[in-house]
């Protein structure tokens, strides 16, 4: 979605504002939860020991964290999307 400015009715700016505050939460969480797992990969890998099994482990879920911070932000895009009207949609340039 471009970032330029919309015309949102009081209805629309009011559902917008409530998908945002929902999705915050969510999304925020994702972002700690990686920030928390760079933390463990970093000490992890200062601490001198090579736990192979360890650092498989905090990579793994450093993926699966990325893949739901991307669903979850693509999910925020729907459902703005569908709050707005396809004259909005076009005025937003969203394909």
């Amino acid at each position: 979605m471009r970032s330029g400015k919309i015309s949102l009715n009081e209805k629309q700016r009011a559902e917008v504002r409530s998908i945002l505050a929902a999705e915050r939460v969510r999304i925020e969480l994702l972002i700690a939860q990686m920030a928390k797992n760079q933390r463990q990969v970093r000490n992890a890998m200062e601490s001198g020991l090579l736990d192979k099994t360890a650092l498989r482990t905090l990579r793994m879920q450093r993926a699966q964290l990325e893949s739901d911070l991307a669903l979850a932000k693509q999910s925020l895009r729907a459902k703005v999307r569908n709050a707005l009207r396809v004259e909005q949609l076009e005025e937003a340039n969203v394909e």
